[in-house]
């Protein structure tokens, strides 16, 4: 007799009635734990999803879902077989080897009953499942799923990660970049178009309005043939009004690019200065083109009254030309000369010199070492500090000397900037 190749029991048309087992299938038709190319070529015949609401002809009849034999029937079966054999044997069997054959057989079975009922609890949970299955239970019948169902299956798979959602880090990159093209890319090109644009109208805007509002003071058309007329270009440097430049009433002009300039009354505070910034017309108009704006600084000022001892500083820059002083001197205003400065000598610059003790006091220029050298370009800076105010003095191959710097005892000076080529000395001035 046959028995279960998985479990030992009993086949009934083939099929064990204590696993379930279909032993008719034979290695063709039934391979575990490998592919099944028919089954393949029937479930899965393109894309699964092509295939998710499609009514595959069984309906409710799938193979499956047939209603089985529970296992312990046909263990009920063969005890109810088994007691009925044992009473026929006794009351009819003419041999004591009859009977004991019979009783042996029914034994037997009790004992193949106790396995298989002991097998089936354990098996009935993991009873074979072909293929498809959970995917019909999930799916219903082979009618089409609503639209509730669709949305619920969607989002199990989405969470079982079959259908991945778009990740939030691939827009940002996306935002990044385009912002990186925007400002790297697209407004430089846009900012040239409005520039040239204004410059061929006039200075014009897109919007028809004129971007220059304020010139600032015009040029004041002084009399030169007054007697009191005075005019002088100042390159960086200190001066001393009614000795440099006698007292008077004046207009100041930016001779370059820029200029700045401040100046302290002779009677005021230590810390009382006076500064003005003065920008040349082509620097104006680089400052409107590119903050799209007015120039708040004037290439000339208003009018200015120095008076006797006030000092005026014309301070340094990358693109400072100095000033251009023109206007009438006070009334019985003249130039005075300077006394000589005896016991000065040149000092050569370096860090921490201290006026009165590393040199004497006096009035000195700060000129550049090799200023006549047109092949290699020097430059110096350094600050000093005179009566809370600090004075930047700098020399360099286009402007190689800064002018009449006074020194009374104990200013200090420190070089903030020095190339190799920036060397520089501290001359008396007169």
């Amino acid at each position: 007799m046959e028995r279960c190749t998985l479990c030992g029991g009993r086949l009934v048309n083939g099929r064990c009635v204590g696993c379930g087992l279909d032993n008719t299938k034979n290695d063709k038709k039934y391979h575990l734990n490998t592919h099944n190319e028919k089954s393949a070529a029937l479930f899965h015949r393109g894309d699964c999803e092509d295939h998710l609401n499609k009514d595959n002809g069984y309906g409710d009849n799938w193979p499956w879902k047939r209603k089985r034999q529970p296992a312990t029937a046909g263990l009920e079966h063969y005890q109810r077989r088994g007691t009925a054999t044992g009473a026929y044997t006794e009351a009819s069997s003419k041999t004591g080897a009859s009977g004991a054959s019979t009783q042996a057989w029914t034994s037997k079975s009790q004992a193949g009953a106790d396995t298989a009922s002991a097998r089936t609890s354990t098996s009935s949970a993991s009873s074979y499942v072909p293929q498809g299955t959970a995917r019909s239970a999930a799916s219903g019948s082979g009618t089409a799923k609503s639209a509730a169902a669709r949305r619920r299956e969607l989002k199990q798979r989405s969470q079982t990660g079959t259908v991945r959602k778009k990740s939030g880090a691939g827009r940002l990159v996306k935002l990044l970049l385009l912002i990186a093209i925007l400002l790297f890319v697209v407004f430089p090109i846009v900012a040239q178009k409005l520039i040239e644009y204004r410059r061929s109208n006039g200075g014009t805007d897109i919007f028809g309005g004129s971007a220059i509002q304020d010139e600032g003071p015009e040029a004041i058309a002084w009399d030169e043939n007054d007697e009191r007329y005075y005019g002088i270009a100042l390159d960086p440097g200190v001066y001393e009004v009614g000795y440099d430049i006698p007292a008077g009433e004046y207009q100041l002009c930016c001779a370059g690019l820029s200029a700045e300039v401040c100046w302290q009354e002779a009677d005021a505070d230590k810390s009382d200065y006076t500064e003005l910034m003065l920008y040349g017309s082509e620097r104006q108009a680089t400052y409107r083109d590119f903050w799209d704006e007015e120039c708040p600084y004037h290439q000339y000022s208003d009018r200015v009254a120095l008076s006797e001892g006030t000092l005026f500083v014309v301070e340094t820059g990358l693109d400072s030309d100095g000033v251009e002083l023109e206007g009438l001197t006070d009334p019985g205003a003249v130039r005075k000369e300077r006394e000589p400065q005896p016991g000065l000598e040149e000092v050569q610059v370096t860090e921490g010199l201290i006026a009165g003790q590393d040199f004497p006091i006096g009035v000195y220029n700060l000129m550049l070492d090799n200023a006549d050298d047109e092949y290699a370009y020097g430059s110096v800076s350094v600050q000093i500090d005179r009566n809370g105010k600090t004075i930047e003095a700098g020399a360099d191959s286009v402007h190689p000397v800064f002018w009449h710097i006074p020194f009374t005892g104990g200013e200090k000076i420190r070089i903030i900037y020095q190339n190799d080529n920036g060397g520089a000395h501290l001359v008396p001035s007169f």
